[in-house]
């Protein structure tokens, strides 16, 4: 039994629907015996309001969903930020980055507190290597400055004066 939109009540005894055509053999109304009140209005009304149903819930699942997402993202940025920042992290990556290549910098090392010319991507330079660090070392140039310069920059080292 449904509701039409007057409120008065209503049955359908045999409805067939299929893919282009849809109808009732017979219906009674409560009330409204004479009315031509088809069920195929009702279906259509029932299809409406199921689809109202699944785009509200579409949209409550997409708000949902996206602000577990953004609290996810900032969770995961506020923690990446942490842990970059540590000196938990700085030790690890002086120890993998020690560990990739340590025959440079015991080349660099024949080369501390002498004069030298140093080919960089970046040019040529010329000065006194003054500090070896884990992936790079500390270039004193002939001018007085002094220049830290990645190990993975570095295509080669002449050393001047003896050679």
């Amino acid at each position: 039994m449904c509701k039409n939109n007057s409120g008065h009540s209503f049955y359908f005894t045999s409805c067939t629907y299929t893919k282009n055509q849809h109808s009732c053999d017979s219906w009674s109304y409560h009330e409204r015996p004479n009315s031509n009140y088809c069920c195929s209005k009702v279906l259509t009304k029932l299809k409406k309001m199921e689809q109202n149903i699944i785009n509200e819930l579409k949209n409550y699942i997409d708000t949902q969903l996206s602000a577990a997402v953004s609290e996810i993202n900032q969770a995961t940025n506020q923690t990446v930020k942490t842990n970059l920042n540590s000196p938990e992290y700085a030790v690890f990556l002086q120890r993998t980055l020690g560990d990739l290549d340590p025959s440079f910098a015991e080349v660099a090392k024949q080369y501390l507190n002498e004069e030298i010319e140093l080919t960089t991507t970046g040019g040529v330079l010329t000065g006194i290597i003054t500090e070896i660090g884990i992936d790079y070392l500390k270039f004193t140039e002939t001018t007085g400055t002094d220049t830290l310069v990645p190990y993975n920059h570095i295509s080669n080292i002449i050393l001047k004066g003896n050679g």
